[in-house]
């Protein structure tokens, strides 16, 4: 998966990646995905046709309706809302005419000046063509811990926007629109079929962040912690780490039992604790170690309370 920053701004890397990949694996024959995500202002015809014709899926930061999405995410020069929506639009029109590309998704980043917008998101969302919603919620880390002030809420504020949006999802439901929440969707998984459809955090083992410098972090938050200055979980380097020791490495091992609500004294106690995720870099970010305090831990309050909303439902 490339993240950014912006990734296309590195094209001949994302390129040579990209084609390296899909010519190792006809060799090894894995199960092979390669994701972009991107806020496709660099994304020109010549890119999303080697993107296409190589099998990589496409998303994207789309926030709400245009003044919502302009005001979080500026654009000089130009209007970043008209920009993903007429790409993404060119994607679905090429799968539509029999492209072999997967459904592109759009991932909407909740700020302060998403609430109470809840079902205006939503149906801009499926008025485009999209069966996924994923809302995500800012955590302090990175550029949100340093525009809180101006962008943050907290988890109560959350909630309420959540609980606004999966019932208008609902409802659309019940009209026969067919959309989910990803993040629901995924604990349903878990709480209904007592399977999880992802690994619940398998920071170093599961996943691996690479940043542009060839540094190698448990997680891509820990990339993030890292270009605030503090890089307690980089793990290694391209250029010097061998597959043995990134996995054997102290912080790998740390983070998977800080993961498991299982070790957890506070998690093992709660109801919830077979579904839940615990999220070692945001511990460590916003309480000083990754084990964290349950009582005081606001991903804990917003876990506890989606949870709370979908039994309730």
């Amino acid at each position: 998966e490339f993240q950014g920053g912006e990734p296309l701004l590195n094209w001949p890397v994302v390129k040579f990646i990209v084609s390296y990949a899909r010519a190792k694996n006809k060799l090894h024959d894995r199960i092979l995905h390669i994701g972009l995500i991107s806020n496709f202002s660099l994304l020109d015809d010549a890119k999303m046709d080697f993107l296409i014709a190589n099998g990589v899926s496409f998303c994207s930061s789309l926030d709400g309706p245009e003044d919502l999405h302009n005001k979080n995410r500026v654009f000089l020069g130009g209007n970043s809302h008209a920009q993903v929506v007429e790409r993404l639009g060119k994607i679905f029109r090429r799968r539509e005419a029999g492209a072999a590309v997967d459904k592109p998704n759009a991932i909407c980043t909740v700020t302060r000046f998403s609430l109470g917008r809840a079902g205006e998101i939503v149906d801009q969302l499926t008025a485009l063509g999209f069966e996924r919603v994923q809302l995500g919620p800012l955590d302090r880390i990175g550029f949100a811990a340093r525009s809180w002030d101006e962008i943050g809420y907290d988890a109560g504020e959350f909630l309420r926007f959540y609980a606004e949006a999966l019932d208008h999802i609902l409802a659309l439901n019940a009209k026969g629109v067919r959309v989910y929440e990803k993040m629901a969707m995924i604990f349903l998984v878990r709480i209904l079929q007592g399977e999880h459809w992802r690994f619940p955090n398998g920071d170093g083992l599961c996943r691996l962040a690479y940043d542009y410098d060839g540094s190698i972090y448990t997680s891509e938050e820990g990339r993030l912690l890292a270009a605030e200055g503090d890089p307690f979980f980089k793990i290694g380097h391209v250029s010097s780490s061998g597959y043995q020791e990134l996995f054997d490495h102290p912080t790998v091992k740390a983070s998977l039992l800080a993961a498991r609500p299982e070790t957890q004294p506070q998690c093992f106690q709660c109801v919830y604790h077979p579904y839940c995720t615990v999220l070692p870099v945001v511990n460590y970010r916003s309480q000083g170690g990754m084990w964290g305090q349950m009582p005081s831990n606001a991903w804990c309050e917003k876990l506890m309370g989606i949870f709370d909303l979908l039994f309730d439902r």
